[in-house]
C-alpha cells in the first residue's frame, strides 16, 4: 500500500521554534506518522488545521497569548475527527486539565521519550479511527 494514506497526519502549534523542529525531526523517524504542517500561534494554526486537514494536532499547551482551553473546544467543535494532544511543560498541570476538560485527548509533557509521544498520537488517532 504505498503513499501516505495510512499514515497519521500530524499538525504541531507551538510558539517554540526549537519544539516545532524536535517534533519535526521526531516524527520522520516513524514511518506511520506524516507531519504536513506547524504554526506559531493559534489563528494560524486553525487555518493550517482546515486546510491540511491533520488527524492528530499537538497543542502546546501555554501557546502564547492564547487561551487554549478554548482554541481546544473550537478544533473539537469544528473538526470532531481531529484529536488534540496538549504538550506540556512540567509545571502546567492547571493548564492539562482545563484542556482535557476542553475535549483533548490526553496531555503529554514535552519531555515525554519519542516513544511515549509516538504512543501517545497513535492512541489518540484510534480514539477515531
Amino acid at each position: 500500500m504505498g503513499g501516505t494514506t495510512n499514515r497519521i497526519k500530524v499538525l504541531v502549534i507551538d510558539d517554540s521554534e526549537s519544539i516545532r523542529t524536535s517534533l519535526k525531526a521526531f516524527l520522520s523517524a516513524f514511518v506511520d506518522f506524516n507531519w504536513v504542517g506547524e504554526s506559531s500561534e493559534s489563528r494560524d494554526g486553525l487555518c493550517q488545521i482546515e486546510t491540511l486537514q491533520p488527524d492528530v494536532v499537538l497543542l502546546d499547551a501555554a501557546l502564547n497569548h492564547s487561551d487554549v482551553e478554548q482554541l481546544t473546544t473550537l478544533i473539537r467543535q469544528r473538526f470532531p475527527l481531529i484529536q488534540v494532544i496538549g504538550i506540556t511543560n512540567r509545571h502546567e498541570n492547571d493548564h492539562s486539565q482545563r484542556m482535557i476538560e476542553a475535549g483533548a485527548a490526553m496531555c503529554v509533557p514535552k519531555t515525554a521519550s519519542i516513544l511515549q509521544m509516538a504512543e501517545a498520537i497513535r492512541s489518540a488517532y484510534h480514539l477515531v479511527f
